[in-house]
């Protein structure tokens, strides 16, 4: 078997697998071969009308996906595959490819644009805003119901996350140190990712309202410790103790 047929078999593999589905550990495959080089290195019949037709394709691709997970909700959401945003999209699987090649890449794009429907914004986000930011993420992806399986969630919305929250610490906690405002900015980012609903939906079998009145609950308590100086101490610490930075 050639290299090149090798590659269009596990292509045609991964292009049955859910896109929201378990990390494999190994590596990803590349593309088609004529989908390998990035946009930006392409050197011919590059042209304003050839850029605009481009980021349409990618358009349609990103909103098809978008469609298909909140459409399939529950384990149904297994379906969302790169041949299904392909058939919705009307594009060949190889064009999806070309745009988004590998599970991840497609994923972050979907995944930001639920979070952009549902609201969900990090920029300027202050320390009052974070219960209503919380709620907003659990609304952008709808439950994935697979019992078994682990929730994967995008890298670059995380990163997205992680950065505004520790932002809106820090602008309210400004006398703590680093160290006391990462721990307490990364209880809340937990508090406000999709795997906490994921396992209070799957494990503790709560409905929606109730993980949103859980979660709102404890972040309000995070939030009010924040406010009146109750930092976190490490379990041989006196509270109020002085802490030095390691």
């Amino acid at each position: 078997m050639s290299i090149r047929s090798a590659g269009v078999s596990m292509t045609n593999r991964r292009s049955r697998d859910s896109i929201w589905g378990s990390p494999k550990n190994e590596a990803i495959p590349a593309a088609p071969e004529d989908s390998a080089t990035p946009i930006g290195n392409r050197r011919h019949y590059d042209s304003p009308d050839r850029r605009q037709r481009v980021a349409e394709t990618q358009e349609r691709i990103v909103a098809a996906g978008a469609e298909l997970t909140r459409e399939l909700s529950g384990s149904n959401r297994d379906d969302v595959t790169f041949r299904s945003v392909a058939v919705r999209a009307g594009v060949s699987e190889r064009t999806v490819y070309r745009h988004f090649p590998s599970e991840f890449a497609l994923r972050d794009a979907i995944a930001g644009r639920l979070e952009l429907q549902a609201g969900v914004s990090y920029e300027g986000l202050s320390i009052d805003q974070v219960t209503a930011l919380a709620l907003r993420v659990f609304s952008s992806m709808p439950p994935c119901g697979s019992r078994g399986k682990r929730e994967v969630t995008a890298p670059t919305s995380d990163r997205r996350r992680q950065d505004g929250i520790l932002s809106a610490v820090t602008g309210t906690a400004t006398g703590w140190s680093g160290r006391e405002q990462r721990l307490v900015a990364a209880v809340l980012d937990v508090l406000c990712s999709m795997p906490t609903f994921e396992r209070l939906t799957s494990k503790w079998r709560m409905d929606g309202l109730d993980v949103l009145a859980a979660c709102e609950w404890a972040v309000g308590l995070v939030v009010d410790g924040i406010r009146n100086d109750r930092r976190p101490t490490n379990a041989d610490e006196e509270p109020g103790a002085p802490r030095h930075e390691p």
